[in-house]
């Protein structure tokens, strides 16, 4: 029979366990407000107004995955494992492509391509995005801001991205995110932080 002592331990051990996940959750949310609230400041800025090397050291070619990674890092929340680039890059925050971001996620099982995502499990602010087209060939990455849900179930992706199709740093919507199959911006997987 078990002591009350060992069973007042295991008790003990138990509530420390959910309350250090409760800080857990916690902590993710105000990350994800932090990550947010660092990219709706930079709206209708472009990488071409940071000079040589650009804002977001994504000097002047496809820089959406740039400023992903430099939103993260000014949110006190970065990468690691990306490109270092001499002396404008000297850590390795910095991760330059779609395909780099999706691995980082994957490496931490957190990754889920679209039609894998459980209904259950909705992005939330500060998740990253992967958005593709109908043939699988675009290669573009977003923030999430939030999800709206409608009246009739289905679900709006909200984002913030950089460099869609050349733009500066914008708001998008994604509706019914979940299911969309056709057209240029489809919603291809979510990275979970």
């Amino acid at each position: 029979m078990i002591s009350k002592k060992i069973l007042l331990i295991i008790l003990g051990v138990t509530f420390a366990f959910s309350f250090s996940l409760a800080g857990i959750e916690k902590e993710t949310e105000e990350w994800g407000k932090q990550i947010v609230g660092v990219a709706e400041s930079q709206i209708g800025k472009h990488d071409q107004d940071g000079g040589l090397i650009g804002l977001y050291h994504g000097h002047h070619s496809q820089w959406c995955s740039e400023f992903v990674s430099w939103v993260y890092l000014t949110a006190g929340a970065p990468f690691q494992g990306g490109r270092k680039n001499l002396d404008w890059c000297a850590k390795d925050w910095n991760l330059t492509s779609a395909d780099q971001i999706i691995r980082y996620f994957k490496k931490y099982h957190r990754y889920y391509e679209i039609a894998e995502l459980p209904a259950e499990i909705v992005p939330k602010p500060g998740d990253y995005v992967f958005i593709t087209d109908e043939k699988g060939k675009r290669s573009h990455s977003g923030i999430v801001k939030q999800v709206i849900r409608e009246s009739d179930g289905a679900e709006t992706l909200v984002t913030i991205e950089g460099n869609n199709r050349g733009r500066a740093v914008a708001e998008y919507q994604y509706p019914d995110f979940r299911h969309k199959k056709v057209g240029e911006g489809i919603v291809g997987g979510i990275g979970l932080r």
